[in-house]
């Protein structure tokens, strides 16, 4: 910032940086274009630019012509602003997710994907906080990820977490040197700065398992249960939700759409085949209309009924557990960094999610060909989708025993 008095210019650096490109020379203010928003940029400018007219009125009424100095203090103690008010997208790379690479992506890419963005911006911050320490882009290296790393499986996390939070960390660095050139820093390229996955432990449910949420009386199984009971007015509003659940979980059981593609199927999309353009992908996907769906459908049930996924996951497990699938089973998960062995009765682990890959695996064991279930589940890598499905060791025998090879000719 320059401040002229008496014909003296005062220089005063405000902590702001941005590149050239963002910037309007003529205007002396930053650019907002379809990727960057310069509104808070600009604000702490003006702000900075009313404490330059309050030092000059303060020295003018004084009769004072004061040193660099002397007006250097007087700037400090007029604004009284802390300097993490301050966005420095050239600096921070906080300030550059939030204010640069956020902003750019929030109506091109889907919903889901901007939150994601928020999600890694909001743990930065508490890991920021927790540090008392604003991560440059000189930070991000190995030393920031193993600490990082730490500090976030001590909260108790997931490994699986973690890694998304890293892909983002590591898709905005690369960003901001490759296309925005604010940086030349390389600290994400190290070999150990990954972004770990770990094979989730999951279950699906078979042919025979569906057929009993199908035919599951859930108005008698809520009147029997004597360990939730309920008064008349709410049990009746607990059968039409798990009723509304069920439909919907049945229809994702059926079709293999994901769930931000099966809660939103109407009328529309319903005729010889269901048609439906994919949330996740784009994709067009075509798909066989299952007898369990057009039975649901005929007997009347309101495609366009909503529910929140929360809901619907709560929904889902009552269903399960009144459906008696209860059995105890070990999973493994990795809580705080550390593989631990958990026992949990079934119904605790499906979920909306459950539904597709019951299908697939359903599909699979059916002997539906697995290029055709790929056609439907979005999969590009038969190894992927093999990955995917829950076929055990002895299911996959079975399933050889009855293939020609392994019968008497």
């Amino acid at each position: 910032m320059l401040v002229s008095f008496y014909g003296k210019q005062y220089r005063k650096s405000i902590g702001i940086g941005l590149p050239t490109l963002y910037w309007n020379e003529k205007k002396k203010c930053a650019r907002t274009t379809a990727d960057f928003h310069g509104e808070p940029i600009n604000d702490a400018i003006d702000r900075w630019r009313e404490i330059g007219k309050q030092a000059v009125k303060h020295f003018t009424t004084l009769r004072q012509v004061p040193s660099s100095a002397e007006f250097a203090i007087k700037l400090n103690e007029l604004s009284n602003l802390p300097d993490d008010d301050i966005p420095n997208i050239a600096v921070f790379f906080c300030d550059y997710l939030e204010h640069t690479y956020i902003p750019r992506y929030h109506l091109v890419r889907r919903a889901h994907t901007v939150k994601k963005y928020h999600t890694a911006l909001h743990k930065l911050k508490e890991y920021e906080t927790h540090t008392h320490h604003r991560l440059k882009f000189s930070d991000i290296g190995i030393d920031f990820y193993n600490n990082f790393q730490h500090w976030f499986f001590t909260c108790g996390f997931s490994a699986n977490y973690f890694g998304n939070i890293i892909k983002i960390i590591k898709q905005v660095f690369r960003e901001s040197r490759t296309h925005d050139k604010i940086h030349t820093f390389d600290g994400t390229d190290h070999r150990d700065f990954i972004a770990p996955k770990e094979a989730a432990d999951t279950v699906y449910l078979n042919e025979e398992e569906l057929q009993i949420i199908r035919r599951l009386d859930i108005c008698s199984s809520i009147a029997n249960d004597t360990t939730h009971p309920l008064s008349e007015e709410n049990a009746l509003r607990k059968v039409r939700a798990l009723e509304r659940a069920r439909n919907l979980f049945l229809i994702g059981c059926y079709t293999g759409l994901r769930v931000s593609d099966f809660s939103r199927l109407r009328e529309a999309h319903v005729g010889r085949h269901i048609s439906i353009k994919t949330t996740k992908t784009g994709a067009n996907i075509v798909i066989p209309i299952h007898p369990v769906v057009r039975e649901i459908i005929e007997k009347g049930f309101d495609l366009s009924t909503s529910i929140s996924d929360q809901k619907l996951n709560d929904h889902i497990k009552e269903l399960c557990r009144l459906a008696g699938f209860t059995e105890e089973i070990m999973v493994n998960k990795n809580i705080g960094g550390k593989n631990m062995e958990l026992i949990v009765p079934k119904y605790k682990l499906i979920s909306s999610h459950t539904a597709r890959r019951s299908f697939a695996t359903n599909a699979y064991k059916a002997g539906v060909p697995t290029i055709a279930i790929m056609k439907i589940t979005g999969h590009t890598k038969e190894s992927t989708f093999l990955k995917y499905i829950r076929v055990s060791a002895e299911e996959n025998a079975e399933l050889l025993s009855q293939h020609p090879f392994f019968m008497l000719h």
